[in-house]
């Protein structure tokens, strides 16, 4: 395995243009609303001294997350020059990016979450507008569904993520200055298209460029298939995985983060876990 070429300039550009191009390119992707659209992955605070230990061994080459995957809570401590965002629900991508673009522009995690109600910010971001006008349960709650996400959603992630989580003033401005070096790149797309997989290896590959981590949360409790096909695609490099199961979570909790030993260790856990889904 050839060691990963800097990515720095125009060659960085032409790179993150070449991924951009990818979304939507191979269909397999469906927005919908109505699903989980914010990390609710348990267990990160167990895994984070572990992780960054490793993530600050590694430079460069390419972060890969599954939805939403607490990736901005993780930013500062990646070290790459790519973080690419994947989702078969452009709206699981939609509410990360304009998460993403708000700490950008705002001074404080409060000025972010006061402007997810302001008209201004939502006439900018379909994705806020459409879940302020959508309703809960009226059994349930009488507020828009976007305050139910900033009640529920977004603590519980900030519980999840600890100190780490975006909603930290410290950590807040550490993740401001990542963006403002080096945002992420957003791609619609299904992991299980070997059309996608072929095409994001050839252009990585193109640039020398290798999986450093890979986040695949529980994607394998969702497409309800093996997970082998993933075994070429991302083993080069020797990347640091994540991923959430529920052979590790209580009865009624959401599955628990654990780093992979390896490629294959996460393979046996992902089948052990599919099958206790079932």
């Amino acid at each position: 395995m050839a060691p990963e070429e800097e990515v720095s300039g125009e060659k960085q550009i032409a790179l993150r243009s070449e991924l951009t191009s990818l979304s939507g390119k191979h269909g397999n992707t469906k927005r919908r609303t109505d699903g989980t659209l914010i990390s609710n992955d348990g267990g990160y605070i167990n895994i984070s001294p572990q992780l960054k230990e490793r993530l600050a061994a590694k430079k460069g080459g390419v972060s890969l997350v599954i939805g939403s995957g607490g990736l901005l809570s993780m930013l500062p401590d990646l070290n790459s020059d790519i973080n690419l965002v994947v989702d078969m629900n452009p709206a699981v991508l939609e509410v990360t990016q304009a998460i993403a673009e708000l700490i950008s522009q705002c001074e404080t995690p409060e000025d972010v979450l006061a402007k997810f109600t302001d008209p201004e910010t939502r006439d900018k971001y379909k994705i806020l507008a459409e879940l302020f006008d959508s309703t809960v349960n009226k059994k349930l709650s009488e507020k828009p569904i976007l305050i139910h996400y900033l009640e529920l959603k977004i603590k519980k992630e900030a519980r999840i993520y600890g100190r780490d989580h975006w909603t930290n003033p410290e950590r807040f401005q550490q993740i401001k200055r990542v963006l403002e070096e080096n945002s992420p790149l957003y791609l619609a797309a299904n992991i299980t298209n070997p059309d996608f997989r072929k095409e994001l290896k050839d252009v990585l590959n193109k640039y020398g460029q290798n999986f450093n981590f890979i986040n695949l949360s529980n994607v394998h409790a969702w497409i309800h298939e093996p997970m082998d096909f993933i075994k070429d695609w991302l083993s080069d490099g020797n990347p640091t995985i994540i991923f959430s199961s529920a052979l590790s979570s209580l009865v009624g909790d959401y599955p628990q983060f654990e780093i992979a030993k390896s490629l294959d260790s996460y393979l046996q856990t992902a089948q052990k876990d599919s099958q206790k889904a079932q």
